[in-house]
Parts: C-alpha cells; sequence; structure tokens
C-alpha cells in the first residue's frame, strides 16, 4: 500500500534562499553572498509588526570571521522568495557549542523595524525642550491615511537626515459622490451615511509617539499594512518625496546637528535642488498597502498534500457588555471635542441642510461628561443570548466619555467577545509542486501574499480572511515549510461603530494624552 496523500514527500527540487550580506559604501551598499546556510527562515508581516529572520552558518563558513563586532556595525541583509523580497539586518550573532562545533546563529530585523525607531515630534523645526506647533501641544492632522502618514514620516525623516524617503504617487481613496438624501429611511442609514465620508479617513495627533504606535489603530480599523524596504543605490530609484536637501537646510538651524548656524550649508540645498523624486543614496522606502481579493487561493482539509498541519481556536465570549472609567477628567482634549461636535454638525446639515448652519462652535458635550460609560455588543448578546452570556466586565480608563474611552471600550469588547485564530503550516508548492506556494503573482490560482485575502475550506465550513503573517523556513530537509497566519477582521461593521471609529484617531494615542496637559 503507497503512503497515504498527506504523507507524501516533496518531489520538487528546492531552491535555498539566497542570502545576502551587505555593507554601506556611500552612496552604494556592497553585496556579498552567503551561499551554503545550515537552516534559515524568514517572515513576512502585512501589518506594524515587524518582519524578522534568522540563518545559521557551519563555523568554517569564510563569512563567520568576516560578521564580527555586530555591536559596533551594521551589515545589512536580503533575501528572496518566489520574487518578494525581503531586507533588513543582523540584530544579535550568537555562538554555542563546544569550540569548531559550534552552533553560529544569527537574528535579522526587517527594515519595518524603522517604525519603531522614530518619534513624531510636534514640531520637528524646533529642539526637543521648545515643542509648539500650529496646531497646538500635538501635530494634528486629518486625510486620507496614505498622505498623512507619509507626512509625518516625511518631516520626522527631514529632522532626522536619515536615509528613509516616501513612495510615490501618494494613494488617494476612491472619489466620494454626493450622496442622495431621499434614500434615507432610518437612522442607521443615516449614520451609514455619515460612516461613508469618515470611514476611510485618518485623523491623528502626535505627541512623541513612535510611527508604529501612532499608525497602528487607524491600520487596524481599516486593515491596512505598510511596507519598509531597502533600495541598495543601483539601477533605478524608485520614485519618492526626497527630503535629503531639506534636511541639508534642517541641519542649519537644529542645535544638536554638526552644522549648527553653517551658513555654508545653504549652498548644499540651492546647488541640489530643494527637492528631487529620485534617491541619491543607499536608503529605505516607505509605502502603505491595502489587501486583495484573492479568494481564488483556497486550502483545504480533505486536498491530499496540501496542509502538513494547522491549528484553529475559537474562544467563547466572556462578556457582553463592559464598563468604562474609573476617574472623571479634570481637562478634556480640545480636538475631541472639536471632533465630536463636527460629527454632530454632520449630522444636523444633513437633516437640515436648508438652514446653512455652517460650523458649530459651541460646548456640546460639556453637560455629559461623567465618570463611567458602558458599551455593549448587541449583536454578540442576541447571538449567545441574553440569559446565556456572561453579563459584563470592567476596563479602567480615566478618560470617560471621549473617543478615546470609546476606543477603550470598543477593544474590551472585542477581547471579551470571542474570536478565532487559524494558523496553517504548508510544504511551500505542496507535495508536488503543484499546491499553494507564497510569493509574487506568477498568473496562476497557486500564489498568495501578506495582505491577500485567502479561503480556508474544512469539512463544508469556510473561513475567509486576510494573510496576516506568512514565516518560511528551510531546515535543509528537503522542503520549504510555510506557515501562514490568518488574521481576524478588526474592521467595525456597525453604523456607529463606523462612524465614531472615523475619528478615534483624534483621541488614538496614551502618549498624547499623557504629555497634553
Amino acid at each position: 500500500m503507497g503512503m497515504p496523500g498527506f504523507a507524501r514527500p516533496n518531489t520538487t527540487e528546492v531552491t535555498p534562499f539566497p542570502i545576502e550580506i551587505g555593507r554601506r559604501n556611500n552612496p552604494v551598499i556592497e553585496w556579498r553572498p552567503v551561499g551554503n546556510y545550515q537552516e534559515s527562515a524568514f517572515d513576512w508581516t502585512f501589518g506594524s509588526e515587524p518582519n524578522t529572520g534568522a540563518f545559521s552558518l557551519h563555523p568554517d563558513h569564510p563569512l563567520v570571521s568576516q560578521i564580527t563586532n555586530v555591536k559596533r556595525r551594521c551589515f545589512h541583509v536580503r533575501t528572496m522568495r518566489n520574487g518578494k523580497p525581503w531586507d533588513g539586518r543582523i540584530m544579535r550573532r550568537r555562538l554555542s557549542g563546544a569550540p569548531g562545533r559550534e552552533k553560529i546563529l544569527y537574528t535579522c530585523v526587517g527594515n519595518k523595524y524603522l517604525m519603531q525607531k522614530w518619534l513624531a515630534w510636534v514640531n520637528p523645526g524646533l529642539p526637543p525642550w521648545i515643542q509648539v506647533g500650529l496646531t497646538g501641544k500635538q501635530d494634528v492632522i486629518v486625510g486620507a491615511p496614505d498622505p498623512v502618514f507619509k507626512y509625518y514620516f516625511a518631516k520626522n525623516m527631514t529632522r532626522l537626515n536619515f536615509p528613509a524617503f516616501c513612495k510615490l504617487p501618494l494613494h488617494w481613496p476612491a472619489e466620494w459622490t454626493m450622496p442622495d438624501l431621499s434614500d434615507i429611511d432610518s437612522f442607521d442609514d443615516l449614520l451609514d451615511l455619515i460612516a461613508d465620508v469618515t470611514d476611510p479617513i485618518a485623523a491623528l495627533q502626535a505627541r512623541f509617539p513612535r510611527g508604529a504606535d501612532l499608525f497602528e489603530p487607524t491600520m487596524k480599523r481599516l486593515e491596512m499594512g505598510y511596507s519598509v524596504n531597502l533600495w541598495d543605490g543601483r539601477g533605478t530609484s524608485p520614485q519618492v518625496f526626497n527630503t535629503s536637501s531639506l534636511a541639508a537646510m534642517q541641519s542649519i538651524i537644529d542645535a544638536s546637528s554638526d552644522h549648527f548656524l553653517d551658513l555654508s550649508q545653504l549652498m548644499k540645498p540651492i546647488n541640489n535642488g530643494l527637492w528631487s523624486d529620485s534617491m541619491d543614496r543607499a536608503g529605505m522606502v516607505f509605502d502603505t498597502q491595502v489587501q486583495r481579493d484573492n479568494r481564488k487561493v483556497q486550502f483545504r482539509t480533505d486536498a491530499p498534500g496540501q496542509i502538513d498541519s494547522y491549528e484553529y481556536e475559537e474562544s467563547h465570549p466572556e462578556a457582553g457588555k463592559v464598563i468604562v472609567g474609573g476617574k472623571s477628567p479634570a481637562i478634556l482634549n480640545d480636538v475631541i471635542e472639536i471632533g465630536a461636535n463636527l460629527a454632530i454638525q454632520l449630522l444636523i446639515n444633513l437633516i437640515a441642510p436648508g438652514l446653512g448652519l455652517g460650523v458649530v462652535v459651541g460646548d456640546l458635550f460639556d453637560d455629559i461628561f461623567f465618570a463611567y460609560q458602558q458599551f455593549w455588543d448587541q449583536d454578540l448578546i442576541d447571538d449567545v443570548g441574553e440569559d446565556d452570556l456572561w453579563p459584563e466586565d470592567f476596563v479602567d480608563n480615566t478618560a470617560a466619555h471621549s473617543l478615546d474611552s470609546y476606543a477603550t471600550g470598543m477593544t474590551g469588547l472585542k477581547e471579551r467577545g470571542g474570536g478565532e485564530k487559524l494558523v496553517i503550516n504548508a510544504t511551500s508548492g505542496g507535495a508536488d509542486g503543484r499546491g499553494m506556494s507564497f510569493g509574487a503573482d506568477n498568473g496562476t490560482a497557486r500564489r498568495f501574499d501578506v495582505g491577500d485575502r485567502i479561503q480556508f475550506w474544512d469539512r463544508g465550513n469556510i473561513v475567509e480572511q486576510y494573510v496576516s503573517k506568512v514565516a518560511v523556513a528551510d531546515r535543509n530537509d528537503g522542503r520549504m515549510v510555510e506557515q501562514i497566519t490568518l488574521g481576524e477582521s478588526e474592521r467595525l461593521k456597525g453604523p456607529w461603530d463606523r462612524s465614531i471609529s472615523g475619528l478615534i484617531g483624534l483621541g488614538a494615542t496614551s502618549r498624547a494624552f499623557a504629555n497634553s496637559v
């Protein structure tokens, strides 16, 4: 009797990771191939989670004596999997074992880690002890997510004079058309109309949060991602908003810069031009990403050799209601109040557009800010049953009755509302090379990428979700193993949820509140 289908060996030729090590030699990076390795693994992520990698070398490998002093030198790393690039740097070098038989492990982090390593200043043009901007104590901007994210990124890379630039062109949401008010038959219809306006909007405020922390709430709400990839200075430059010349001018007035008050530096931006759409040296490129409908890719538990193993877990809800609060805020953030007033104004103008009220400037919410607030998930209560669902829980938060408390309350409901998690372990390409595999689109129904919405079929039940992470490992056992994580939907579905969540970004970062008074 032959071997069962799920145990068939991988008969396809395995292509190892083409790993290269690079060192900066401005304006380019010089690369050297690693060649043979013992084991390696790299992952690709869609959201704000940094991508990571690792590889191990035999003690006799010629690069072992050259990749040293990681604590004082930068070693860039790049590789490729089915047309999907991975780039980052070595963060740790570990030797363990008997002399001459050591295991030498290099742990890497992808360049997306940059988003954890810069801060969004209120005013990048002033020193840190003088942080006042045109919008007050926070740097506030509202607009489409891609230009909003790139606004913060570009101005702070300019401040740092770091070779990281924003990818062009900018991405704008689909053009919004004026709605037909005659279609509004209920309050939910009205809220849906408002949500259609606010849904694709990012409203952020910054006072020294990390870039990843600043962007994450909007990314989760809109289920989007971003990338930070290295260009090595060779070939045609990607089209970017290059702030290098602006950074040179900025350094003239920056007291912490080596060029402080060095007026001769003025010639550099003048000679080079104040702005360029190409990169002048090797550096990183930031861009945002949206999900792609790739539901033609379907993993099935009844397909021989397609899935090595999988883990699917459901959890029962712990509460249908949560209480938020604990202390009535002494000072409410002005931006939150303005956002709430504008939401009310939008409602009023939609109901009675002929009044021409313009922008209502008033304290419409002043009399209803109390110490505690309740949130509930009516759909969950209806599904489980009011007599069966665990009743309520408490979420500590000191900003009750604000959009920040709304975010806290909804997060508390989500954490207590049950859920599902799916991780698939599969041999890349399946047992015969004709199965699913991670990589760039090759025109078949067998390739998928992070951010793709795909399907998982199990005994007639279908889970449809986007790929949030893919880890690919090569243990030199004749196959490449892929671990695919399907993310849980973060997007709020109800009309009231959607209309309010469009303004959550105004109170998104706790650090902004901590520094606002």
